[in-house]
């Protein structure tokens, strides 16, 4: 799979949203997968699995959003956040 991804979050619905992109860099914040940072967004080919922590530590209510484009691949794309102190997920075309 290929996946080209952009970030950004909104700490208070009164704020502006912070764009993570600038401030991530794969090579510290990848978990697992690879990972390179181009000037179209973030990039992974996918093959097995990628993770990436984004750089924030939001605290109290938030809001984000991500924009994709997976290029190739069947399995589900997942965004993983912390709702009320613990992990929770939400996966797009999960499962076939």
């Amino acid at each position: 799979m290929l996946l080209l991804a952009s970030f950004a979050a909104r700490i208070d619905a009164a704020e502006e949203w912070i764009d993570l992109l600038p401030a991530t860099d794969p090579a510290k914040q990848r978990v697992e997968g690879a990972w390179t940072k181009s000037s179209e967004g973030l990039v992974t080919n996918a093959a097995t699995v990628s993770r990436l922590v984004l750089p924030i530590k939001p605290a109290g209510e938030y809001d984000f959003k991500v924009a994709f484009t997976r290029r190739t691949s069947r399995h589900s794309v997942g965004l993983f956040f912390v709702a009320g102190g613990k992990q929770a997920a939400f996966e797009v075309d999960a499962w076939g």
